[in-house]
């Protein structure tokens, strides 16, 4: 033994916890009790269930991040202290939700975001109204039918030029 070195590592063998930092533009969205699916960064392959179970009331101001626990009621015998891992919590769920890729939806984060929609062979500037976000799709919750077809990604200056409908269901120019 030498001066410094450990003489012994103790861990706390209480409830399961992870602990997690999202950032606070996520604080709004996240609820105690709220179900979260995680996986370890070793064992990508490999799910399980967590949910939160504390939210600090404050926020890291200099990292701009609210620290968030979730419990775990039978964590994995792999999942040891101090590990990497992944969460997605699930902060809203709707069935029969209408969904468009978010580059369909132009203006998110404003008061008036709009998507491109064929109609008398131009492409003309719908509103909508918009609600949950996640994995790079959109809920749209008014403005359009659920069987409307829709730009994939529209700009402005496309607006009232010709366009043709593919097959897909997306507007082509």
């Amino acid at each position: 033994m030498s001066v410094g070195q450990a003489l012994l590592e103790i861990a706390y063998d209480g409830p399961h916890e992870l602990v997690v930092f999202p950032g606070e533009e996520n604080l709004a969205d996240l609820k105690p009790g709220a179900p979260a699916l995680a996986s370890a960064d070793a064992f990508p392959g490999r799910t399980f269930d967590a949910r939160v179970s504390l939210i600090a009331p404050t926020v890291d101001a200099s990292q701009g991040t609210v620290e968030v626990r979730l419990a775990m009621d039978d964590p994995p015998a792999y999942l040891l202290p101090g590990m990497t891992v992944s969460v997605n919590i699930t902060t809203g769920r709707r069935a029969g939700a209408l969904v468009l890729p978010e580059e369909a939806v132009q203006g998110l984060g404003t008061d008036r975001p709009w998507v491109g929609v064929p109609r008398d062979g131009r492409l003309e500037q719908v509103g909508v109204e918009t609600g949950l976000r996640a994995e790079g799709f959109v809920e749209v919750l008014a403005g359009l039918e659920p069987d409307a077809r829709v730009a994939r990604s529209p700009s402005a200056g496309l607006l009232r030029d010709r366009v043709r409908v593919l097959g897909s269901g997306a507007a082509g120019r």
